[in-house]
């Protein structure tokens, strides 16, 4: 039936217009910043030794500004089409088991090895640039 909701549809946003619709990628791009100018990046021990060489924080600002780009060339071509978006979040039950069993073995592991816990945010950063891109 054309027009009906997904099972497990938890919110539908239809006729989203570009500047509105891409403010949700664009959103976790700024946190993908943050985690960058926040310093938690440039202060890891477990990282010190290989900081010079891999330049984390420059990497970090560097998906910034890419996927800052990405957005801005997303919306140019989506107001030159006259384009507009559709959102539906969709909450699928495999998705959580995997989620939960993923963070189970992280936390388990973290009791075991502190370094985990210490490199939760790094974690986060990754997320945030997935969700972005």
């Amino acid at each position: 039936m054309p027009g009906a909701a997904a099972p497990g549809t938890f919110a539908q946003y239809a006729g989203l217009p570009p500047r509105r619709a891409l403010l949700l990628p664009q959103t976790f791009s700024a946190l993908v910043l943050a985690f960058a100018l926040v310093g938690g990046l440039r202060e890891q021990p477990v990282l010190e030794a290989i900081r010079d060489q891999i330049r984390l924080n420059m990497t970090a600002m560097g998906a910034f500004t890419a996927l800052l780009a990405w957005g801005a060339v997303l919306h140019v071509l989506a107001l030159r089409q006259g384009r507009t978006f559709a959102l539906d979040v969709v909450l699928r039950k495999q998705h959580w088991v995997q989620a939960c069993a993923q963070l189970s073995v992280y936390i388990y592991w973290g009791w075991y090895w502190r370094e985990v816990y210490d490199s939760a945010h790094l974690i986060a950063a990754q997320l945030a640039f997935a969700y972005a891109f």
